[in-house]
């Protein structure tokens, strides 16, 4: 009886891992190009990541301060040199801001990390593709 039990209860647990596998969250996949802690320096100075991307593809920022009396934002330079805000110092809140992005080149990106109060601290940094 006790076999019978065990087996019943395995099936059961099976079925519910096999249930809350095929449940898909509302916010899209991602898979992380850059995953790190950085150490933004006081005075306005920069802390910097590098990753390799494609053109085409949709990439999500996310910038999280240890304090969130920190703006952290970033500047997205380009393979070819050009850059712009992402995420914008005005998106700040709370210690975390983010941006999504669709690539225009193909290549190595360069994302430096800034705040807005020029006291510096420590920002976790994800540069994540959506799918």
């Amino acid at each position: 009886m006790k076999t019978k039990t065990c087996w019943i209860l395995a099936v059961i647990s099976l079925s519910l891992l096999a249930v809350a596998l095929s449940c898909r969250s509302s916010t899209p996949a991602a898979t992380a190009l850059v995953e790190q802690r950085v150490s933004v320096p006081s005075g306005g100075n920069t802390a910097e990541v590098v990753f390799s991307a494609k053109q085409g593809q949709k990439l999500r920022i996310s910038l999280e301060a240890e304090s969130e009396v920190l703006e952290p934002y970033g500047y997205l330079t380009y393979p070819d040199g050009s850059g712009d805000y992402f995420p914008r110092l005005e998106d700040a809140r709370d210690g975390k801001n983010s941006a999504e992005i669709t690539l225009s080149q193909d290549g190595a990106h360069t994302l430096a990390i800034m705040e807005g109060t020029n006291q510096g601290g420590a920002v976790q940094v994800k540069v994540a593709v959506v799918e």
